[in-house]
């Protein structure tokens, strides 16, 4: 089992955070429509709609004979962290 270090987590809700905003900013802009009242709830709390299953986030777990790589993806923005420890390698 893999899991995230104190550090790691708190890499990672930052990084989230951030791409929340730029995810939200980004589905305003480019809205073809009228948003829906789910849409605009998610708006308001600050998360942009991901679906019916939410989905926010990928990670991509890839061991290696010296290590462990570990990213994540934020799906909405498609950008990804890189959470790796490699001071372990």
């Amino acid at each position: 089992m893999i899991s995230l270090t104190e550090a790691q987590n708190k890499l990672l809700d930052e990084f989230v955070d951030e791409q929340r905003a730029i995810a939200v900013e980004e589905q305003k802009k480019n809205l073809i429509g009228v948003p829906t009242s789910v849409t605009l709830a998610c708006w308001e709390q600050g998360y942009p709609y991901t679906g019916a299953i939410g989905g926010d986030l990928t990670y991509l777990i890839t061991p290696t004979s010296i290590g462990v790589i570990i990213k994540v993806r934020y799906n909405p923005t498609t950008e990804i962290i890189d959470l790796t420890d490699y001071d372990t390698f």
